[in-house]
């Protein structure tokens, strides 16, 4: 480190010292864990540091903001905000000393909070319910900028609010203040540091798309066609890059996209794939990026040696070809397969832990890793009891009835918890659950689980009903027409749904009703499907974000608000489900330290804003981590980030085929089986009537 004797005789700024520490690879290998902050009592989905960085705010699935000094460990400021569900991003407002945030939840609701205006549980003040009650992912704030932020969400929306016009928005269905209108899901969004007119945003169809707010305006949204208000924002499109083909069923979502301080680059992280670095100021066409894709994928695999593992994804493969026909069911809660711990099948458990040893911990943080251990062998087990029993009913049942019509409704946000209610409508085994249920399972999901993409979402119906209803209700993010036909298809679908009962003396209109609701289904799923075909043609010319590297090794499957981030401009930092933090080379791709950061997964990653080598990150665990360059030399990684790597591969493989289900579901499920065997005069059950 020769620039240490520069700055002893003052030929290197201050400044320019900690950017110089901070891309150094000796310090970056130091980085390990200096403290956790105990200040919440749920999972800490969202962290940010204010602009000076001495201060750090957080939110939880408690519903409380916090606002912390790191240094000296104190909470300066406690609130339960407005928030009724699991608060998923939260920001300073720029120019107010740190005394205002913005934050939004997995209910849809943004709240404008004020820490020296006395609170009120019943006041709306500060209150946007604009969104509906869809996800709402995440809010922006523009730098110098107090009274503007932007906000995204499921309903295919970005926002831009202006707190000088109004304070609060109680609309239902409210069409006000939309900058972007999309077809797909909104799922992150960023604004560019040093040109806020860029702004950035990733959407479910697995694009990142780069728009100029010059070019788009909130005043179109409330006085036009839903066509032309998606005229207006692909006018604004400057290019955006896709992953996945239009033809491909599967979509991996991206769960983060943000720039670097310069605004020169942008990271874009997507569940279940790497995370790639992309150049804004690239314009390439659609055709040369596919082909810089393929090439850049074949660079991978061959640096990597993933052909060394492909014998062993191979067998599994072919050893449970059988039984992956049914997706695995995991319950809801589960995270046996989350964290430092976590071994795939094919590996045997291990006989110590991995957890870095020299990690500070208090006799709260032991009973807690204890009941962690405990909660997960039990809900590990009953998936396994669950999946058992629905693999086994299912096979029954497709041998007695092979051609078994059946039908599904679809309305949860969370991942995969739309496949649930398909399962629930099996004609035999499973009891249709009423719409006021689905409704109350839903506001109860903490809207952990991600693996939010097609695959997962349509492949029981396709394995178990051979049909695909890929329909999403309006919660789950489907294009939301202005339209009356529209609007109607959408009220008989929710009519037709409350209909469904599941006592014995409807069973004989069971059919024509599933063939109603089909047919319903199949008209809003016909309109959705126009709406995007339209959309693609109005971007068929517009060019794509160049593709600069890629990084691979993390796992990011199971939640769907996952970040990455820049570390200086030398590397690139990510959360992983495997309860490490990722710090790759960014010029090269190669790991360079992972760091163990959390019991199950780690969703945030926040380093410090003025470039002190100083890292904040969150996730699962019920606290906030603090880590800095301590070990005395530098550290190398290289064991346990190849094993690390290959279990993360191994991983991946196994839960590709895994879908999320509340506990509820396996009540209704064993009920639901109880009754067939009992009509079937079952041995296996006890009559009480005999």
């Amino acid at each position: 480190m020769s620039f240490l004797s520069d700055r002893q005789y003052g030929l290197l700024s201050h400044r320019r010292l900690l950017v110089k520490l901070k891309n150094s690879s000796s310090i970056t290998r130091r980085l390990n864990i200096d403290y956790s902050l105990n200040v919440h009592r749920g999972c800490v989905n969202t962290i940010g540091w204010n602009e000076l960085g001495t201060t750090i705010l957080s939110g939880s699935d408690d519903q409380h903001l916090i606002v912390t000094d790191p240094f000296t460990r104190k909470v300066l400021t406690k609130i339960h905000s407005g928030h009724r569900g699991n608060i998923f991003s939260a920001k300073f407002l720029p120019e107010t000393n740190d005394r205002q945030v913005i934050s939004c939840s997995g209910d849809g609701v943004i709240f404008h909070t004020n820490f020296d205006r006395p609170t009120s549980t019943r006041s709306v003040e500060g209150c946007f319910t604009c969104h509906g009650s869809t996800t709402a992912y995440e809010v922006r704030v523009i730098p110098r900028t107090p009274n503007i932020f932007l906000s995204c969400a499921d309903d295919c929306t970005i926002r831009l609010y202006d707190l000088r016009t109004k304070s609060n928005c109680m609309k239902d269905d409210c069409n006000d203040d939309v900058l972007i209108k999309s077809n797909w899901g909104i799922t992150s969004v960023d604004i560019n540091p040093m040109n806020p007119n860029e702004i950035v945003c990733a959407c479910a169809d697995s694009s990142v798309r780069l728009y100029d707010h010059r070019k788009l305006s909130t005043q179109i949204s409330s006085t036009t066609s839903s066509p032309c208000r998606y005229e207006s924002s692909i006018n604004g499109l400057i290019s955006y890059f896709i992953l996945s083909n239009r033809q491909e069923q599967r979509r991996s979502r991206v769960t983060s996209v943000v720039f670097n301080q310069h605004g020169t680059e942008i990271l874009a992280s997507y569940s279940s794939e790497s995370v790639f670095l992309l150049d804004p100021r690239q314009s390439i066409s659609q055709e040369q990026i596919k082909e810089c894709l393929i090439e850049h994928r074949n660079k991978k695999l061959t640096k990597l040696s993933i052909n060394d593992k492909k014998p062993t994804s191979d067998k599994i493969s072919n050893d449970e070809n059988k039984t992956l026909h049914i997706k695995r069911l995991r319950l809801r809660g589960d995270w046996s397969d989350t964290g430092p711990d976590t071994r795939p099948f094919t590996e045997e458990e291990p006989t110590e832990r991995i957890i870095n040893p020299s990690e500070s911990s208090n006799e709260q943080q032991s009973s807690t890793t204890s009941g962690h251990h405990s909660q997960n062998f039990f809900m590990r087990r009953m998936s396994d009891i669950l999946t058992q029993l629905v693999t086994r009913t299912t096979s029954e049942t497709m041998e007695t009835s092979p051609e078994r019509e059946t039908t599904a409704t679809s309305n949860n946000v969370e991942t995969n918890d739309n496949n649930i209610h398909s399962l629930s409508t099996m004609s035999s085994p499973i009891v249709q659950p009423s719409v006021s249920m689905q409704h109350s399972t839903i506001a109860n999901t903490n809207h952990h689980d991600e693996e939010d993409n097609l695959s997962n979402r349509t492949g029981v119906y396709e394995l178990i009903y051979d049909e695909s209803p890929i329909f999403r209700s309006k919660n789950a993010g489907h294009n939301d027409d202005d339209d009356d036909s529209s609007i109607d298809d959408a009220e008989d679908f929710r009519i037709s749904s409350t209909a469904t009962t599941t006592t014995d003396n409807a069973r004989l209109s069971e059919h024509t009703h599933r063939t109603h609701i089909s047919t319903k289904w199949n008209r809003i799923k016909k309109r959705r499907d126009t709406d995007r075909a339209y959309e693609e043609s109005l971007m068929k010319n517009i060019p794509s974000l160049g593709l600069l590297n890629s990084y691979d090794g993390h796992r990011n499957s199971r939640t769907m608000i996952k970040e990455v981030n820049f570390w200086s401009d030398s590397y690139v930092i990510s959360g992983s489900d495997c309860g490490h933090i990722f710090i790759w080379n960014k010029f090269n791709g190669n790991i360079v330290r992972i760091i163990p950061a959390d019991e199950h997964v780690v969703n945030c990653v926040q380093p410090h804003p003025l470039n002190y080598p100083i890292l904040a990150s969150s996730g699962i665990d019920y606290n906030i981590k603090i880590f800095s360059p301590l070990a005395e030399i530098p550290i190398d990684d290289s064991d346990r980030i190849e094993r690390t790597v290959k279990r993360n591969h191994a991983m991946i493989e196994e839960t590709s085929s895994t879908i999320t289900v509340p506990a509820t579901f396996m009540l209704r499920m064993l009920t639901s089986i109880y009754r067939l065997r009992s009509q079937e005069g079952s041995p296996e059950i006890d009559d009480d009537d005999d």
